[in-house]
């Protein structure tokens, strides 16, 4: 009786191994039926016995099954592509019409076909199928995709989609022994444009880790951790990023913009030094040195809004400042930024020397002469935010501090022609 039981058990057990088998033999005919017939109810048949041999014991661990799968679930995909294609059948240009066709097609039949196609490699130990042309040629069609798929996602706009696409397209190319430093690049371009810094963050540290890292890795990780509000990641990331790439121009502006954020006036300067040899022209790097002296002439209150004392090297300091706005302007005539600047520098200098006539009360002539020194000062502020107005004639701040100017040296009309102004602005 036992011995009789025992070969039921065997018998079910051997014609259950043998169903589970016929199933990944069953998905292969009716593929061949419908790459004969084109008729899908044989594609449906093929994929219903595909996806029970993927979940059996005895075939979900075999290459073969896999193989099936994949070839199975790409025939979807073509029948997916050709039916998104009908919708632009009035498109003439190629390109135009494939981005329009993979950036709005379902993935999920692709998604399936792909993974499927890295089981066979995980399972083919022995190299059955991974070195058939039917495999070398369904893995060039699917990672071409991939890269149909990367770019229409981004020629849509859609960057969160298309990164990830960027960042498959470079595993793929690292699996086939080289890495491809642009795929990262871009992938970590569509992160900045969906703004995700998360995922910008996640780029670059992988750039960094696969060791294809860019300058644009580093300031793109001092981006994203920066607007993560982690400051002292981001103020590493651009040190680490200079260690490397010393001469990079855009790590040591973001370096510089940092101290600036923080305070650290010298450490800025010494940077904006180097920035100057480099490029001696641009303007933003002289309005920033002006700004710097600025602020070292006229310190914050502090926490008890206190009056700080006034520096002892002030006249030094705002001379600086002049001499950093003024070229600015040079640079950049048509810019109303260091022309506001320089404004505001002489404006505070003449209040300084004015404030200051009151410690010479007992001689006239050095009265005289200190409130002739704050006349011209206001009259250098009110040259140059009168050429600011002319770049920006709607700005009422400028507006407001060209009349208070005007009364300051005694030009009551002009003062009052800016009031007028105001009001009709």
């Amino acid at each position: 009786m036992k011995k009789f039981v025992l070969n039921i058990l065997l018998s079910l057990w051997v014609i259950n191994c043998w169903g589970q088998n016929a199933k990944v033999q069953t998905a292969w005919r009716n593929l061949e039926d419908y790459r004969n017939s084109k008729d899908v109810f044989s594609l449906n048949k093929a994929k219903e016995a595909i996806d029970l041999a993927s979940n059996y014991e005895d075939t979900k661990e075999k290459a073969k099954t896999w193989m099936y799968r994949a070839t199975i679930y790409y025939e979807y995909f073509r029948l997916d592509k050709k039916e998104e294609e009908k919708k632009y059948a009035d498109v003439k240009d190629k390109d135009e019409k494939q981005n329009k066709v993979y950036a709005n097609v379902s993935p999920v039949h692709y998604q399936e076909s792909a993974k499927a196609l890295l089981k066979v490699l995980a399972l083919d130990k022995d190299k059955a199928f991974t070195t058939t042309p039917e495999f070398g040629m369904l893995a060039v069609e699917v990672n071409n995709d991939l890269n149909f798929f990367a770019v229409a996602k981004y020629m849509a706009g859609k960057f969160d989609e298309a990164m990830d696409y960027f960042n498959l397209l470079y595993d793929n190319s690292k699996m086939g022994g080289r890495k491809d430093t642009a795929l990262l690049t871009n992938a970590l371009l569509c992160a900045s444009k969906a703004k995700n810094p998360e995922k910008m963050k996640f780029f670059c540290e992988k750039m960094i880790t696969e060791k294809v890292a860019t300058p644009y890795s580093y300031y793109a990780l001092y981006q994203s951790k920066d607007e993560l509000k982690d400051s002292v990641g981001a103020l590493n990331a651009v040190k680490e990023g200079r260690k490397i790439f010393p001469a990079d121009l855009n790590l040591l502006n973001a370096e510089t913009d940092d101290y600036l954020r923080h305070g650290k006036g010298k450490d800025a300067l010494a940077n904006l030094e180097i920035a100057i040899q480099k490029q001696p022209n641009v303007a933003i790097f002289y309005i920033a040195k002006g700004s710097i002296y600025f602020d070292m002439a006229n310190p914050k209150k502090d926490a008890k809004g206190a009056e700080p004392p006034v520096p002892a090297n002030y006249d030094e300091l705002v001379t600086l400042a002049e001499t950093n706005y003024k070229k600015a302007c040079e640079l950049e005539p048509k810019n109303a930024d260091p022309w506001e600047s320089l404004g505001a520098n002489y404006n505070n200098w003449g209040a300084k020397v004015r404030n200051g006539c009151d410690a010479n009360s007992k001689v006239p002539a050095k009265v005289k002469e200190c409130e002739a020194k704050a006349i011209e000062l206001f009259k250098n502020a009110i040259s140059s935010l009168e050429k600011a107005l002319e770049i920006k004639p709607k700005d009422k701040s400028i507006m407001s501090s060209l009349r208070k100017l005007y009364l300051y040296t005694d030009q009551p009309e002009k003062a009052t022609k800016m009031t007028e102004l105001i009001k009709a602005k």
